[in-house]
């Protein structure tokens, strides 16, 4: 089974503040708070409740209609929010593939009566589901090539907890397949590309970690201005050290002393 490709606040049911049809708003305000895929989601249920609820008003002028939004709408949502996305159409290959190349949630729409959890062995609505539309998110795969997904109203499960969605199913019946590269995403790749921004050196050291973590928290040092170099510190003690923009960085007994320029460091 492939890790989720988020992480993603959770229990989360589009049920709770009495809505019926904002599925749509929901998958995409979880998967602009969540977090990386070994980290923690970047907002609550309540920011994901209140997203949900602004932008469905905004798109369809109520908060209690249960006419749901339509593709375009999700896609404005999208780029309002600053969101990178790609169109998949309809094609469950594409899905998969998005899924293992790039590794960003999907937005995925298909009628209720194909959204199949294996675990509850039905499809797991207890209303007349037989005409209904419905959006989860594709969060990763299983090695049996089913769907992991994450449903807000699956309530014979806990709703959007990540659950196993037959993909024989849903592959001839998608409607939607929208790729949304969360917000941490785009920040992790922005942070990579500011590394490199003066001399291209190795990303994936201990200092580069601590850097990262820094930069996303805007505590900046600004790019680095060479690669890691044997030292020492000021009282005599062996270190590797690495010289930045805004400051340097020691590194000694697995972790960094971090110093600026000014007088204090």
């Amino acid at each position: 089974m492939t890790t989720n490709v988020a992480s993603f606040v959770q229990p989360l049911s589009q049920f709770a503040q009495g809505f019926l049809d904002q599925c749509v708003t929901y998958g995409a305000a979880d998967i602009y708070y969540s977090g990386p895929p070994n980290g923690a989601p970047t907002g609550t249920v309540q920011n994901i409740q209140e997203m949900a609820d602004t932008w469905y008003q905004k798109f369809d002028g109520t908060d209690s209609s249960q006419a749901g939004i339509n593709l375009a709408d999700e896609h404005d949502m999208l780029t309002e929010l600053g969101l990178t996305w790609k169109d998949l159409g309809t094609n469950l290959a594409m899905v998969i593939d998005t899924i293992k190349s790039n590794g960003v949630p999907i937005l995925l729409t298909a009628p209720e009566r194909f959204l199949f959890d294996v675990a509850l062995g039905r499809v797991p609505y207890d209303w007349d589901y037989s005409q209904y539309n419905h959006c989860i998110v594709v969060c990763g795969l299983y090695d049996n090539g089913n769907l992991m997904v994450r449903d807000y109203a699956n309530l014979l499960a806990e709703p959007g907890s990540a659950r196993e969605y037959a993909a024989s199913y849903i592959a001839d019946n998608i409607i939607s397949a929208t790729a949304v590269t969360p917000r941490w995403k785009q920040m992790q790749e922005a942070i990579a590309g500011m590394w490199q921004a003066v001399v291209d050196v190795p990303y994936d050291t201990g200092i580069a970690g601590e850097w990262s973590q820094k930069t996303a928290s805007e505590d900046f040092y600004g790019p680095p201005l060479g690669k890691e170099i044997p030292n020492t510190n000021w009282n005599g003690n062996a270190n590797v050290t690495q010289i930045f923009a805004g400051g340097w960085c020691e590194w000694q007994n697995g972790k960094g002393v971090w110093r600026r320029y000014q007088k204090g460091g």
